[in-house]
């Protein structure tokens, strides 16, 4: 986890960083094959059905997670996941993540 490398994608004023855009076209054209793949099964490897979402409506609470999500990681520079066990390594970075949960 390269927290400039975050900060250098957001910062498109001054020396905008794309790494991060290769990453996400990367991240949606492999999703977008894996779905198409896994959906055309008769059913899941491990259950008897797919559990897909029904509802498409935005609500207040999803506005708000996806808020404070994209606050953390845009303010700190890593993703929640990788933020977590980067608590294992003792870095002070991470525990300025992990304080205000």
């Amino acid at each position: 986890t390269r927290p400039s490398r975050v900060i250098g994608f957001l910062d498109v004023a001054s020396g905008w960083d794309p790494t991060l855009a290769f990453v996400l076209l990367s991240a949606v054209t492999f999703n977008i094959f894996a779905f198409r793949a896994i959906l055309a099964r008769a059913h899941p490897v491990a259950a008897c059905e797919f559990e897909l979402p029904c509802s498409k409506h935005i609500t207040p609470e999803l506005v708000v997670g996806a808020t404070i999500f994209g606050a953390g990681w845009g303010l700190t520079g890593l993703c929640p996941g990788p933020a977590i066990c980067l608590l294992a390594s003792g870095k002070t970075l991470a525990f300025a993540w992990a304080v205000p949960f």
